[in-house]
């Protein structure tokens, strides 16, 4: 079996002291309403390589109690997020479409439980989904790294996580604007982290778990739907200088662990240059 690829980081002394990630505001969070407008946001996301994805379920207090959710999938590209309501018309269509097809890679955090509610409350087999919060360890630490301190790690900024808004109801029928800016940011931000690692990094881990899982025959040297269509990407995507160049010093090829890389090696070779994994050629 092979051993699971890690990638470490640094832990970041001081997350609050950090500047405050740099979100997206309430004019790039788009909420379909109507089986017109999940329509077009399917192909608007289905137009990229690799998207942020995260859910949000109205919380459980008593023991015992069974989760409802999910209530809201979240999606997000280097400039928009979309809010998909569970219970609008063709919602759960349009998501379906999104997380089902093997040619689009998932990014996000934590995402064993949204695996879980999407295919047990919504019949959804999610695939091409990147966890990074399986992937990533902070050097010296054994245990998972979160959202938050990912953020500081990678990209030298602090995320607000608010823990009223976390623990608010997600199945209201109307979002306060609260809710739609902290989920729109959670995909969003676990987006950022993926473009943060550096390109060997980003190939590596398209190749080793965003392989089509219906393919899982095919030989591995062979580029997976999603790495495949990360090979030409746009330079548009502008990360901040001083957070890419002082993560690419301290996060050195030595970082990345595996019992057997030889084959992500050697995609990343082939794929050269994907910084920043934008729209499908």
């Amino acid at each position: 079996m092979t051993q699971k690829l890690i990638i470490h980081i640094r832990q970041h002394p001081n997350v609050d002291g950090l500047p405050r990630f740099d979100g997206l505001t309430s004019a790039s969070i788009v909420t379909p309403a109507t089986a017109d407008e999940f329509r077009a946001a399917v192909e608007e996301i289905m137009g990229f390589a690799c998207i942020g994805f995260d859910t949000e379920s109205k919380p459980t207090f008593k023991v015992g109690e069974v989760s409802s959710g999910p209530h809201l999938i979240q999606f997000a590209t280097p400039a928009k997020a979309y809010l998909f309501r569970i219970g609008v018309p063709g919602c759960i269509e349009a998501a379906s479409a999104i997380l089902q097809s093997p040619a689009l890679a998932k990014i996000g955090f934590g995402l064993k439980s949204d695996r879980s509610r999407l295919h047990g409350k919504l019949g959804i087999r999610p695939t091409s989904l990147l966890d990074l919060g399986s992937v990533l360890r902070y050097q010296g630490k054994k245990g998972q790294v979160g959202l938050r301190g990912a953020v500081a790690a990678v990209l030298d900024a602090r995320i607000e996580k608010s823990r009223s808004v976390a623990t608010s109801n997600w199945a209201n029928p109307a979002l306060t604007a609260a809710q739609q800016a902290y989920a729109a940011n959670d995909a969003y931000a676990a987006l950022r982290v993926f473009l943060g690692l550096s390109a060997e990094q980003q190939a590596m881990l398209l190749a080793r778990y965003c392989a089509d899982r219906a393919s899982a025959a095919v030989n591995r040297s062979q580029a997976s739907p999603c790495a495949r269509r990360c090979r030409k990407v746009s330079a548009a995507y502008a990360r901040t200088p001083s957070a890419a160049d002082s993560h690419s010093a301290r996060v050195p090829k030595s970082s990345i662990s595996s019992a057997n890389t030889s084959g992500e090696n050697a995609w990343a070779k082939r794929a050269g240059t994907i910084s920043s994994p934008w729209r499908r050629p």
